[in-house]
């Protein structure tokens, strides 16, 4: 069952605490269409050119994005600049 929930954030808004840098991040999973019950939930299917989704990326910055999931375990980037980065397995 889908739920529509309406939510702000006020810049006003007061912090409860506060995050250190590096750990600020959000995650967008990773899920094909076909997996039961996630549709087309996944980053796969998501606008990033979507302007509010940009307004929140802009928001939020500087963040980091992580791409999580069962099925985020078995992608391979391809970054020219990350040449020399190994796997976190090492």
């Amino acid at each position: 069952m889908t739920k529509l929930i309406d939510l702000t954030i006020s810049p006003d808004a007061s912090s409860i605490g506060d995050v250190e840098q590096e750990f600020l991040s959000t995650t967008m999973d990773w899920w094909p269409q076909s997996a039961d019950g996630w549709g087309n939930s996944s980053v796969i299917n998501a606008d990033l050119q979507n302007p509010k989704l940009i307004e929140a990326a802009k928001n939020l910055s500087p963040f980091f994005l992580r791409i999580g999931g069962s099925q985020a375990d078995t992608i391979i980037y391809n970054f020219p600049s990350a040449a020399n980065v190994t796997d976190k397995d090492g």
